[in-house]
């Protein structure tokens, strides 16, 4: 379960910088 929260945690992380990236 722990590990899933980090999986989790670097996809969201991920998505918020590629999110970034489009908007600039």
């Amino acid at each position: 379960m722990g590990s899933l929260c980090i999986i989790y945690s670097i996809f969201k992380y991920n998505f918020a910088v590629s999110t970034k990236v489009h908007s600039s």
